[in-house]
C-alpha cells in the first residue's frame, strides 16, 4: 500500500522486512513477490537501474544462487524471470533478456502454465524484433496469440496482433500513430 501511496521509502522498508522475514521460514514464493513488488516500486519511481538490482538479488536469493534454470524453482518462477527479462530488454542487454526468456518459458512448460508460456512468447516476439529476427519474432507471437485465444484474453490476444502490424513492411505507412 505505501507503493501505490508513493511512500517509496515506506515501501522499500515494508519489502525489506518481508524479505528479512521470508528468508527466515524459507517461504520462497513470498520472497519472490517482494523482490516483484520492490522492483515494480523502484520502476514506477523511475529508478530503472535499482529495479534491475533489485530482480537480479531477487533472482539470486530464490534460486539460492543457482540462477534461471533452477530445477528446484519456487511455482511461478517465470514471473520473476519475464520482469528480470523486460527490465534487461529496457537496459539494453537484449541478448540476456532473450536467454532469461527462453529460461522462463521452460519454467512455465515445465509448471504446465498457459499464461506463463503466452507471456514468455509475446516477450520472445517482442525481443525478436528488437533483434531483427523478424521469423523468429513472428513464430513467437503467432504462439502467443494462439495461449492468450485459449486463454480468452482478448486485451493480450490484440496487443500481439498491434506488435506484429507494427513490424509489417509498410506498417509505418498504413498504423496510425
Amino acid at each position: 500500500l505505501a507503493s501505490i501511496r508513493e511512500q517509496p521509502d515506506v515501501a522499500k522498508a515494508a519489502f525489506s522486512d518481508a524479505i528479512r522475514l521470508s528468508l527466515a521460514v524459507g517461504k520462497l514464493d513470498v520472497l519472490m513477490d517482494a523482490y516483484l513488488d520492490l522492483s515494480e516500486t523502484y520502476t514506477n519511481r523511475g529508478d530503472a537501474p535499482a529495479a534491475l538490482a533489485e530482480l537480479e538479488e531477487g533472482l539470486l536469493m530464490v534460486s539460492g544462487g543457482a540462477g534461471t534454470t533452477d530445477s528446484k524453482a519456487p511455482k511461478n518462477f517465470w514471473r520473476l524471470l519475464l520482469a528480470l527479462a523486460e527490465r534487461l530488454a529496457a537496459d539494453g542487454q537484449v541478448s540476456r533478456a532473450v536467454r532469461t526468456t527462453r529460461d522462463a518459458l521452460m519454467h512455465a512448460e515445465r509448471e504446465e502454465s498457459s499464461h506463463g508460456r503466452a507471456l514468455a512468447h509475446r516477450r520472445l516476439g517482442m525481443l525478436g524484433h528488437a533483434n531483427g529476427d523478424q521469423h523468429t519474432a513472428e513464430q513467437n507471437l503467432s504462439t502467443a496469440i494462439t495461449l492468450f485465444k485459449r486463454l480468452g484474453d482478448r486485451k493480450a490476444m490484440a496487443e500481439c496482433l498491434l506488435i506484429q502490424a507494427q513490424h509489417r513492411p509498410g506498417a509505418e505507412d498504413t498504423l496510425i500513430g
